[in-house]
């Protein structure tokens, strides 16, 4: 099996693993910042956090780090009554462009780190 026993738990052996083989997420070719971000935001009351949802992180356990400080920070915003559910929801794109103009890469799309032209 991909798990294999250690003293009182459980040892994951990810390499063994057939869905896995010990890899990592990535974005898959054509994936654009715009169609990240609508995997990446809340429906409603369900909430997402990890590594696959980090713009800038993704793939790395510091972007689970962020993405989760991120959502907990907003949700304990909401159930602390300093904001509301509505203006604590992520950003969703209608539309999508197939592109993602420099300019968008802000915040709201889960990228801090700015951009040079």
């Amino acid at each position: 099996g991909s798990y294999r026993q250690r003293g009182t738990g459980w040892y994951p052996r990810w390499t063994k693993t057939e869905w896995a083989y010990g890899s990592y997420s990535n974005w898959p070719v054509g994936m654009t910042l715009e169609k990240h971000q609508n995997l990446r935001a809340n429906v409603n009351r369900l909430w997402f956090a990890g590594e696959a949802n980090s713009a800038e992180f993704f793939g790395y356990m510091h972007g689970a780090w962020f993405e989760g400080q991120e959502v907990g920070e907003r949700i304990a915003r909401i159930i602390g009554g300093n904001e509301t559910e509505k203006s604590q929801q992520m950003k969703k794109y209608e539309v999508l462009h197939g592109t993602t103009t420099l300019d968008e890469y802000n915040d709201s799309n889960g990228w801090s780190t700015p951009l040079d032209d």
